[in-house]
């Protein structure tokens, strides 16, 4: 199976999460750009210290991710600010 680039539309009432991976030697950052380009309404996020299995690297944040992009967390907009 040969792999080709997504070209389809994506319904501005679709919630999109773009997670970058800052360690990642496969999928370099650089493609970000091209991301945000293509997906300007998604909330596109960089994982620091994580390489192309982020689930092992950085499993609470991946999790976190997840679950605040489908609505089970709140977002940070939405979580009370610290006094």
């Amino acid at each position: 199976m040969i792999a080709s680039p997504f070209d389809g539309i994506v319904p501005s009432d679709v919630p999109v999460t773009v997670a970058w991976l800052r360690r990642d030697l496969v999928l370099p950052t650089w493609g970000a750009r091209e991301a945000r380009r293509l997906l300007p309404q998604a909330t596109h996020l960089m994982i620091r210290g994580a390489g192309h299995v982020p689930m092992w690297d950085a499993p609470e944040q991946v999790a976190d991710i997840i679950l605040r992009g489908c609505g089970a967390l709140p977002t940070a907009a939405a979580l009370p600010s610290a006094s």
